[in-house]
């Protein structure tokens, strides 16, 4: 549910809030590796290019990650050196 929102607040440019509830579901499942990537979308929409591509290099080492989304995450973070 708190994705959805922050999916939403996302769609509004409403970054600051959706950064809120990202770190709030972190709190409670700091090892989902969705919840930072969708963290990283935040980073994004901020500018913050730095900071997502911290962020996707982390999911990359947690070891709850799926096969093939460890390789979308990796994609993501070569286009994130890119720019």
């Amino acid at each position: 549910m708190l994705c959805i929102v922050a999916s939403v607040l996302i769609d509004l440019k409403r970054y600051d809030e959706a950064l809120g509830i990202f770190e709030t579901a972190l709190q409670l499942a700091p090892d989902l590796a969705e919840f930072h990537v969708n963290r990283s979308q935040v980073c994004s929409g901020r500018a913050h290019y730095d900071e997502r591509s911290a962020t996707c290099r982390f999911v990359l080492k947690l070891r709850t990650v799926r096969r093939s989304f460890a390789n979308n995450v990796a994609r993501l973070v070569l286009v994130c050196n890119e720019i």
